[in-house]
């Protein structure tokens, strides 16, 4: 079994996708990503809040930061084992382990948010939202609560100053690739204590980024077949979409037609016609991705599976 974390720093404003603003959108399943990327009907699995910006707000009041601090929010995605099996405790687990992680290796009260998508094909992963605290103390202001989000992250570098070194010719180094190292390291001795045995850590030979994003990942894994049903299903929603705007832009023009005739009675029913159509389609394009999803959760490949998952159940209950 395998495990992974990646961790990427937000800003509070401006546009993209490294955004507290995009973030909360695609937990709230506002953005078009994540309506493409639906294929179940279930909601997810929250800690805290999907309200990513005020919860952030609530979690550092009163806390002071270095005026250069641009990104003060973390995002980690914990990629739980595939093995794993999906069940509602399992995947309640998953989430309390992800945010006691990242609490523990960064000053006990770091995270403000969490969220487990079940409606994706992926069900093992959970994203973190999380700024770190300490307290400073100082002769003029006495003890006062800061966030950092490298404070804490350093100190585990240090913690793990020998694979470092190793892994980059003596030299001990705390930038963003070493922090990676050192919480992956982490993260595969914490879920050992939660009786998970995962598969021996296999080190990059390579500086970029191993994540891809779940559409393309997919691609790359499933059968053929099954990758294909995935595409015409995303396809199909895109289509649905442009259909969609389409309607509403009839809609706004049905008004300049002329009323003798019955010209704009007659236009007006074959619109109200298109949308009851449209509305069945809708209906069907649900039903296509729900149907795709239940083949792919009984296909063993889909999740990797290299143990029996009859003993999965044993693992998850006693972590």
């Amino acid at each position: 079994m395998k495990a992974s974390i990646r961790v990427n720093s937000l800003s509070l404003g401006g546009s993209g996708p490294k955004t507290i603003g995009a973030m909360e959108a695609h937990g709230k399943r506002l953005d078009k990503t994540s309506n493409l990327r639906s294929v179940r009907d279930q909601p997810p699995l929250v800690y805290g809040s999907l309200d990513l910006r005020d919860a952030f707000h609530r979690h550092v009041s009163g806390c002071r930061k270095n005026s250069g601090l641009k990104r003060p929010v973390m995002h980690a995605l914990i990629q739980f084992p595939k093995q794993l099996k999906v069940t509602e405790a399992n995947q309640q687990r998953m989430l309390k382990f992800a945010v006691e992680f990242i609490n523990v290796n960064h000053g006990g009260d770091a995270v403000f948010a969490a969220r487990l998508d079940r409606d994706e094909l992926s069900q093992h992963v959970v994203d973190v939202f999380y700024t770190p605290k300490y307290k400073k103390i100082t002769k003029s202001r006495g003890e006062e609560t800061w966030i950092s989000t490298t404070k804490h992250a350093k100190e585990l570098c240090k913690r793990h100053r020998d694979e470092i070194e190793k892994r980059h010719g003596g030299r001990f180094l705390t930038g963003p690739r070493q922090i990676g190292i050192a919480l992956q390291s982490e993260l595969r001795r914490f879920l050992r204590t939660k009786n998970l045995n995962l598969a021996p850590k296999q080190q990059k030979d390579h500086y970029q980024p191993d994540r891809v994003e779940p559409e393309v990942y997919k691609a790359q894994q499933l059968d053929a077949n099954l990758a294909e049903v995935l595409t015409l299903h995303m396809r199909l929603r895109r289509a649905r979409e442009d259909l969609e705007r389409s309607v509403k832009q009839f809609q706004r023009h049905i008004q300049s037609l002329p009323m003798k005739g019955g010209v704009r009675a007659s236009v007006s029913d074959a619109l109200t016609a298109m949308v009851g159509a449209l509305r069945q389609a809708d209906d069907e394009i649900g039903d296509i991705g729900q149907r795709a999803a239940e083949i792919l959760d009984r296909i063993p490949a889909v999740e990797q599976v290299t143990e029996e998952l009859d003993t999965t159940p044993v693992l998850m209950q006693a972590m």
